[in-house]
């Protein structure tokens, strides 16, 4: 399984990369700073999972997850935020989750289980 994890901040992406690899032990989790990058990763991949922030440098989370839906309509995506003010435009999305800041690693199992 192709996990991907997008997060702006080079110390909460290593934090939450080791979260993630705690739940998905079997599988390959990769980390990327922007949306971009992510996109070119996946881009000869079948991304499975995705765990994203919804506010990133260049490229929005909302925006990576629907290019991502264009190749995968299945991608569990899970977006990632300090606040509740995005969780309707993910909803429309038809996410699998919407994770608040700090993520525990319960609520990435939580998230695995949907």
């Amino acid at each position: 399984m192709e996990v991907i994890l997008v997060i702006n901040d080079r110390k909460e992406r290593r934090d939450l990369k080791q979260k993630v690899q705690s739940v998905y032990p079997k599988d390959c989790v990769s980390a990327f700073r922007s949306g971009e990058d992510a996109l070119e990763y996946a881009k000869n991949r079948q991304i499975d999972v995705c765990f994203t922030e919804i506010v990133l440098i260049r490229m929005s989370g909302i925006a990576l997850a629907k290019e991502l839906r264009k190749s995968n309509d299945q991608v569990k995506i899970n977006f990632i935020s300090d606040t509740k003010e995005y969780a309707m435009d993910g909803w429309k999305l038809f996410i699998n989750d919407y994770l608040l800041k700090p993520v525990s690693v319960s609520a990435i199992q939580h998230s695995r289980e949907r």
